[in-house]
């Protein structure tokens, strides 16, 4: 059986791409994951105020009559948010993990540390959110950055 990879030729060979190309489409998707982080911030704070705001509503509605519609509906209100904060979140982390690979990339191919936020100071990459609400999250000193790889 012949593999597929043993035929392909190397498309690093065949591009004309010089490193300073590769390090332009790096931080292209570096902007691009960031502006993601933050609209994703912004999400989680809309979803905090939607939920506040309809579990509020419930909590101050009459449920003498039925109170079984009240429970249901706390109910579908926790399931709902749930969800949401969960795939927010979820996202957020993909992306933080993303830029702290790019991070990493970049610095390897310029051969110096120019980006480190992430890798110094980012809170989703380092622990998990709910940790992140009970611990004092100070960033790294210079020291945490990893060595430099030639690529």
């Amino acid at each position: 059986m012949v593999n597929d990879q043993d035929t392909t030729p190397d498309l690093r060979v065949l591009s004309d791409l010089k490193q300073i190309d590769r390090i332009q489409i790096l931080l292209n998707e570096y902007t691009a994951l960031r502006a993601e982080i933050v609209s994703r911030t912004g999400y989680g704070f809309q979803i905090l105020v939607i939920g506040t705001a309809i579990l509020t509503w419930f909590l101050t509605a009459t449920s003498s009559s039925r109170p079984w519609y009240f429970w249901f509906g706390v109910a579908v209100f926790v399931v709902t948010f749930s969800i949401a904060n969960f795939v927010n979140t979820r996202d957020l982390s993909r992306a933080a993990h993303r830029v702290k690979e790019l991070e990493h990339e970049i610095n390897s191919r310029a051969g110096e540390h120019l980006l480190v936020w992430e890798t110094l100071a980012g809170v989703m990459s380092r622990m998990c959110l709910i940790q992140s609400f009970f611990s004092k999250v100070e960033p790294r000193s210079e020291e945490h950055t990893s060595e430099l790889q030639s690529h």
